[in-house]
């Protein structure tokens, strides 16, 4: 199973939850669990983009929480460094989790579904 597959389970999802944890967020969505291990990125329906922790990050963040998932892809190359996931809600959010650079540690995301097991980035 290829990233996009993966993500697809959250594709037309409720996105009900965002968790702050320690030194992560989580995002549940149609009880599947979408974790940004690196800081994620929310840009708003007013083109604000914010990285979390950044001042106002964590409200933006909670912005996403009654929408619903438009659609959630891997998008970007290895050739050019910007590999990210995109999930885009019905509210006009676009949550961006980056995937490559110095953003994250030896992992940038998990994704566990709801019907078991955990695909990495």
């Amino acid at each position: 199973m290829d990233s996009n597959e993966a993500l697809a389970a959250l594709r037309g999802g409720h996105l009900d939850t965002v968790s702050f944890v320690q030194d992560y967020v989580e995002f549940r969505i149609n009880y599947n669990v979408l974790r940004a291990l690196a800081p994620p990125v929310v840009e708003g329906s007013d083109g604000r983009r914010l990285r979390f922790p950044e001042p106002g990050s964590r409200d933006s963040l909670c912005e996403l929480i009654d929408t619903w998932v438009v659609s959630a892809d891997e998008v970007g190359s290895d050739e050019s460094g910007d590999r990210r996931i995109e999930v885009r809600t019905d509210a006009e959010h676009v949550l961006t989790i980056p995937l490559s650079g110095d953003a994250g540690g030896p992992e940038f995301a998990h994704l566990v579904p709801v019907d078991g097991g955990m695909f990495i980035w």
